[in-house]
């Protein structure tokens, strides 16, 4: 185990003390590389994720054209509103460190000049 942070937190006398987290990984942690994700809001105060990879494979061996992208769901995330919020701005800001130290633009799709409209 490692210490990663520390809390401030009130004790029984009502003073506050600084009391360090700790992390360990589950005997099962496994490492995943995932191509995307889909989810949502599931229930009242419940975000949920599902995180896939998704490859291209023939359906009938006698017809080459014959091809579907199978998505391979890899595991589900569950959370809370307020844990899927902290997560989005972890992931923000984050991504806005790397673009603004390698300048480099990261985008979802076709990038930005070839999506412009012609006016």
């Amino acid at each position: 185990m490692r210490i990663v942070d520390k809390v401030r937190i009130l004790n029984e006398k009502g003073e506050e003390i600084e009391i360090p987290i700790y992390e360990e990984f589950s005997v099962d942690f496994q490492e995943y590389y995932a191509v995307g994700a889909r989810g949502g809001i599931r229930s009242v105060g419940e975000f949920s994720l599902t995180f896939y990879v998704e490859d291209i494979e023939q359906m009938d061996e006698r017809d080459p054209t014959d091809v579907a992208i199978i998505r391979k769901n890899l595991f589900k995330l569950r959370m809370s509103l307020p844990v899927a919020k902290q997560v989005g701005l972890f992931l923000l800001k984050h991504i806005e460190e790397f673009e603004k130290q390698t300048g480099t633009e990261v985008y979802i799709g076709e990038p930005k000049e070839t999506t412009k409209k012609n006016t």
